[in-house]
């Protein structure tokens, strides 16, 4: 079972597409970092 670390540049990058999704649907967004975080097992 691999896990990952991020590096501040890719935390940035996953607030600012959480930030992108949430203009249309706040909701989406959340499931969204959720589910990225589960895939990667942060």
């Amino acid at each position: 079972m691999s896990h990952y670390i991020l590096t501040a540049q890719a935390k940035q990058d996953l607030k600012e597409i959480k930030d992108y999704i949430a203009r249309n649907n706040s909701a989406a967004a959340r499931r969204f970092v959720q589910a990225f975080r589960q895939q990667c097992q942060l």
